[in-house]
């Protein structure tokens, strides 16, 4: 599992305040993106053995174009855990994270609770 910390979860806030972490991307694109990787950095963590893929952004693949970085990485069966925050509280390696997805009859993604738990 990696966990990408891009710091762009310090843009989520709740009411308008919160608008540069989504809104002003997607809707009025009024503000670059959320920093994400590209389809060869997805294929290339799949090649390292990476299974699952966190981000602090909206999305893990690039506000502009997502379609290719996350087609690499769910034809490989890549799970994707995005809009997570406060990354900038774990260690760089030892954490153990767990995400609690709900179960949606055929659902393609939905909410879920992240945790981290710290080594002591």
């Amino acid at each position: 599992m990696v966990l990408l910390r891009s710091g762009w979860d310090r843009l989520y806030r709740t009411g308008p305040g919160g608008n540069g972490y989504g809104w002003d991307v997607v809707i009025t694109k009024s503000v670059p993106g959320w920093p994400a990787p590209d389809e060869e950095m997805v294929s290339a963590l799949h090649e390292k053995g990476v299974q699952c893929l966190g981000a602090d952004g909206l999305s893990v693949g690039p506000a502009d174009d997502g379609l290719p970085a996350h087609v690499a990485g769910l034809s490989r069966s890549t799970v994707f855990v995005e809009a997570l925050t406060n990354l900038s509280a774990l260690p760089p390696r030892g954490a153990f994270f767990l995400t609690l997805f709900l179960k949606i009859e055929e659902g393609t993604g939905g909410p879920g609770r992240a945790i981290a738990v710290l080594p002591k």
